[in-house]
């Protein structure tokens, strides 16, 4: 397997922010596969709901190859959008899907000194190439320059490659729910 040269950065031009959407797409698409709901819609979702200052890119030749959001009191990857705006991108039945369904985890309350990890996804022609762990590494850096002590992160019971990553990367297990398992890891001491 040749070796993926890329480059992490925090700021898309607009081709860049299309082509972020289109693989964010891809994600929440494999994520709600049982929802069936068209491409467009999730596109429209995200074009309502993502919010693209809170989020770290992988690029590679230009193009954009893994995204990774976080979340904090001033604002989040994925918390752009309300009700409202939400339920005019996917209509009223796609709507209550998406409300019953996982990927709503309702609000989210955390400490002052906690950042959230909010959402991961890496094109999968360039997996297993350190672009996760650079994700990660540098939402971790992020974390710890704005002063943040922890970032915690939810992950499937199922999703054992993401929590075997999480660990390795100094993730610990805390409380879990019947869908997901919450890990921490402290940034700042």
């Amino acid at each position: 397997m040749q070796t993926l040269s890329f480059d992490i950065q925090h700021q898309l031009n607009t081709l860049q922010s299309q082509q972020a959407l289109e693989l964010y797409a891809q994600a929440i698409c494999l994520e709600l596969h049982g929802m069936d709901l068209e491409p467009e819609k999730v596109q429209r979702l995200l074009q309502t709901v993502v919010d693209w200052r809170y989020g770290v890119y992988a690029l590679s030749a230009g193009e954009v190859v893994g995204i990774a959001g976080f979340q904090q009191p001033s604002g989040s990857f994925t918390g752009a959008g309300n009700w409202r705006s939400i339920l005019k991108a996917l209509g009223y039945k796609a709507f209550w899907r998406l409300m019953r369904s996982p990927l709503n985890h309702g609000p989210q309350h955390f400490a002052d000194s906690e950042m959230w990890h909010n959402g991961l996804y890496v094109a999968p022609a360039h997996r297993r190439q350190g672009i996760a762990k650079a994700l990660l590494q540098r939402i971790a850096d992020v974390a710890k320059y704005q002063g943040y002590q922890q970032l915690t992160l939810r992950v499937a019971h199922d999703n054992n490659t993401a929590k075997t990553l999480y660990q390795t990367l100094g993730y610990q297990p805390q409380q879990a729910t019947s869908a997901y398992q919450c890990l921490t890891k402290i940034v700042l001491n």
